[in-house]
């Protein structure tokens, strides 16, 4: 039998779906461990082939082959990549022989897996990508710049979905699909301007702010009472509402409104 085909033969004579493999030819000779021909064994799933290379083949060109050999699209090679046990070839223009430091092997096996791809979706109309096919309200909402997340909910516009605040649940990311995150609407505390009373959402808010919802005019003078004593209020700076806040103004000549 000719080396060519003692090479077709193993190429083909494996276990499980052997019968269906492509051989492939096998490429002998030359001398030294670049030289020298290597037994591939690809596997894919419960598939495998088998290619023999060298050690001065590209991986990129073995990984090729191997595609072949597993009857898959060569022009997919793109979204596929090989790992030898738990070390994946992120360097597919380095030479077999390189990838196996140097060290001279009759055989190898490479397990061939499928790229994740990126998913496109989009969070209010910008587009976003991910290679995770699922991931928590929070990282969708903080990936879009939708930060700090608390502030916000989020709703799938299509499927339709409200998450709500839900921030640790995990959302499956359809290719495509579209979010509208919305800002929370803080509910409104009371504060008294003058013994009446009046809503407000908490926060930071300015003087002028304040005496606008009071009903004060603008040239006099607003002060807190706290602790049974009066603050004085710089007239164009700004404070911090959290709600029961008693605020008393004052006329510009300085007497009580």
């Amino acid at each position: 039998m000719s080396n060519d085909s003692k090479q077709q033969h193993s190429a083909t004579s494996g276990e499980g779906n052997d019968h269906n493999q492509p051989s492939a030819s096998a490429e002998t000779g030359g001398a030294g461990p670049h030289g020298r021909s290597i037994e591939v064994k690809v596997r894919f799933g419960e598939k495998y082939g088998v290619v023999v290379a060298k050690g001065a083949d590209i991986i990129a060109s073995i990984k090729v082959r191997s595609l072949a050999a597993l009857e898959l699209s060569t022009d997919a090679a793109v979204d596929y990549v090989l790992r030898e046990g738990d070390r994946e070839v992120e360097d597919e223009a380095q030479t077999l022989h390189q990838f196996l430091g140097g060290h001279e092997h009759h055989h190898v096996e490479f397990h061939l897996k499928k790229r994740h791809h990126a998913i496109t979706y989009f969070v209010d109309d910008v587009k976003q990508t991910t290679t995770e096919h699922n991931l928590t309200i929070r990282a969708i909402l903080e990936h879009a710049g939708f930060a700090p997340a608390e502030k916000y909910t989020l709703a799938s516009i299509a499927p339709h979905e409200d998450y709500g605040d839900d921030y640790d649940r995990l959302v499956h990311i359809h290719e495509e699909q579209h979010f509208k995150a919305t800002l929370k609407v803080p509910a409104l505390v009371t504060i008294y301007v003058d013994d009446k009373e009046f809503q407000i959402a908490p926060g930071t808010h300015t003087v002028v702010e304040v005496k606008n919802l009071g009903g004060v005019p603008l040239a006099d003078q607003l002060q807190q009472e706290k602790d049974g004593g009066l603050i004085k209020l710089d007239q164009n700076g700004s404070m911090t509402i959290c709600g029961n806040e008693r605020f008393v103004s004052f006329a510009a000549t300085g007497g009580s409104s």
